[in-house]
């Protein structure tokens, strides 16, 4: 299976799909993503704006952030960030308009290591029509983001630690849209010429800059998009198993 690599300067962008005005939404920003890096400033991994600089969840040494045009806020402390591991990664916005405090989680996928931080700083999420979802980029123009991106969705609600954490233990895509994200998108397409697609509305790529395809580093992760569904066994045969073949 593949993997989307961003490096600084790539930047993979699809449509708002009716998102809609999030200033007094609440929501949550979900990456399965493995950092390259995690020296030094702002790396912004996932966004919704209109061309001016929307809520975005980036990376900031190894800790998280948030920021828009007015604001901008992190982690007390480190989410445990390293280069080489997948984290499930998540940014929850509360509801409500005017200043709030935002959540940030992080645990590597393949532990149980949970960090629930909420920000140093108040927010107030701007008041814009979103007409696009990107990753690794600001909408200013910046793309600083350095990593692996595996899968990604966009909730209309704001997760609790629970949900977060149960993300994690699932480790499934199968999962992750049983909890109704507004839209989702796997980042393991063969080629860079295969878009990424919503895989369960309208969010469709529409602008790709760089980006590549690796494998080789999947994350344990189950892509598959529906459970698998169990053979019926012949009654014939399940009498013959139960009666020890006896008629």
């Amino acid at each position: 299976m593949s993997v989307r690599n961003f490096d600084v300067g790539d930047a993979l962008t699809v449509d708002d799909g009716g998102i809609g005005n999030l200033t007094s939404a609440a929501f949550t920003y979900f990456l399965l993503m493995r950092p390259d890096s995690v020296a030094g400033g702002d790396a912004p991994m996932m966004a919704v704006g209109d061309g001016s600089d929307g809520p975005h969840l980036g990376r900031s040494g190894d800790g998280i952030v948030y920021a828009d045009d007015d604001d901008f806020t992190g982690s007390s402390g480190s989410m445990g960030f390293t280069t080489a591991e997948w984290f499930t990664t998540f940014l929850t916005v509360p509801s409500g308009v005017g200043a709030k405090t935002v959540r940030f989680h992080a645990s590597e996928l393949d532990t149980d290591t949970w960090v629930h931080d909420n920000s140093t700083g108040l927010v107030t999420v701007p008041s814009l029509t979103p007409d696009a979802i990107t990753w690794g980029r600001y909408f200013g123009g910046a793309s600083t983001w350095d990593g692996k991106i595996a899968a990604s969705a966009i909730f209309l609600a704001e997760l609790s630690d629970g949900d977060c954490e149960s993300v994690r233990t699932a480790a499934s895509t199968s999962f992750l849209l049983s909890l109704s994200p507004f839209a989702a998108w796997h980042f393991n397409q063969a080629s860079t010429s295969d878009p990424v697609l919503d895989l369960i509305g309208s969010c469709d790529e529409t602008v790709i800059n760089g980006t590549d395809v690796v494998e080789g580093i999947d994350p344990a992760w189950d892509f598959s998009l529906e459970e698998p569904i169990l053979p019926t066994i012949n009654p014939m045969i399940k009498r013959m198993l139960f009666t020890g073949f006896r008629g």
